[in-house]
């Protein structure tokens, strides 16, 4: 089971989008996933104790962002079979250990809106794509050295549909 799409939905209106036989209602500048549902109900596990370690570091996560951050994981251990991103490869450490570590940033400093933030050797992404997941007004710039985990972080851009300004030194 795999994830079938996401996308990042446009325009200045609630939007009716039609999505593989099912149709969803989705404001603009939010998240569609469409989910394989042979594999929901583990998924549904995992996004629901996302929300819960979010919530007990006084971070508000919607079920949208918490499914987004789920492709996130499934992406990276899916690259991390062939390339070396991270040692840590247990799905509760990564929610814990990447995502929740990440987002800490957010509580330490009040970023404005539309931010202009840096991360220099963000490795796969942590912690400005966390950071970008919650708050999609960010403007993110990844600084990285290593030609593999540019290539992931480009990958990544792509099945989240998010955009980030990627620069290899």
């Amino acid at each position: 089971s795999s994830v079938i799409g996401c996308r990042k939905t446009t325009g200045g209106e609630t939007r009716k989008y039609w999505t593989g036989g099912k149709n969803f209602w989705c404001q603009p500048g939010r998240y569609i996933c469409v989910i394989d549902m042979a594999c929901n109900k583990g998924k549904r596990t995992v996004n629901k104790k996302l929300i819960e370690l979010a919530a007990r570091v006084g971070i508000e996560m919607t079920a949208e962002q918490s499914a987004v951050f789920i492709i996130y994981m499934e992406t990276l251990l899916e690259y991390n079979k062939h390339t070396n991103l991270t040692a840590i490869t247990d799905q509760t450490e990564i929610l814990e250990k990447h995502f929740i570590d990440s987002l800490l940033l957010s509580k330490a400093y009040q970023l404005k809106q539309q931010a202009k933030i840096a991360d220099i050797g963000a490795g796969a992404g942590f912690p400005g794509v966390p950071n970008l997941i919650m708050r999609p007004d960010l403007q993110l710039t990844i600084i990285e050295s290593a030609g593999k985990r540019l290539h992931f972080l480009e990958t990544l851009c792509d099945t989240l549909k998010i955009k980030i300004s990627l620069w290899h030194l």
